[in-house]
């Protein structure tokens, strides 16, 4: 609310806070759904289910989740315990054709497949100041890979997704 009111959009905004996977709004209510990082969190069917209750026809919900699959991903989870929920789930690529299955459409775009190791330098004494220098190049690289070889995808961290019904 604090940052809506410095905004000055506090008047045209509500906020709540409610289980996605039983929303309260009537059915075709929205044009458009953003959330970052919170669907892997989810019961994926019921809070599914719920987006495409809610959303208008055509409406869209973009939204940006880690994935499962990399490897050294993995073994960070595994290494600090302590940043994780007992209900995480990254997304793994090959299953949202079944779960997107009820809405017209989806895309995804990945990203931080090399760039990810501009995220590991900041854990270095001093790698803060270094991750504007290598994140931008790395991202450069990350998608000239990921164009030529799509299949890298399922290896980044993060995926965009924009979903229609």
């Amino acid at each position: 609310r604090g940052v809506l009111a410095a905004e000055g959009l506090l008047d045209r905004c509500r906020v709540e806070v409610m289980p996605a996977e039983s929303l309260v709004y009537e059915p075709q209510s929205f044009d458009v759904a953003v959330g970052f990082a919170i669907i892997h969190h989810l019961d994926l069917v019921k809070a599914l289910a719920e987006l495409h209750r809610v959303l208008k026809p055509g409406g869209v919900g973009y939204f940006a989740e880690p994935l499962a699959t990399n490897p050294l991903i993995q073994l960070y989870r595994r290494m600090t315990p302590q940043f994780r929920t007992a209900d995480e789930r990254p997304l793994v690529l090959s299953q949202l054709p079944s779960l997107l299955s009820s809405f017209r459409s989806f895309e995804h775009r990945e990203f931080y497949l090399t760039a990810l190791a501009a995220v590991a330098v900041t854990y270095a004494p001093g790698g803060s100041r270094l991750f504007p220098a290598l994140s931008a190049p790395l991202h450069r690289l990350d998608q000239v890979l990921l164009r030529a070889i799509p299949r890298l995808g399922a290896w980044g961290w993060y995926t965009l997704l924009r979903i229609t019904r």
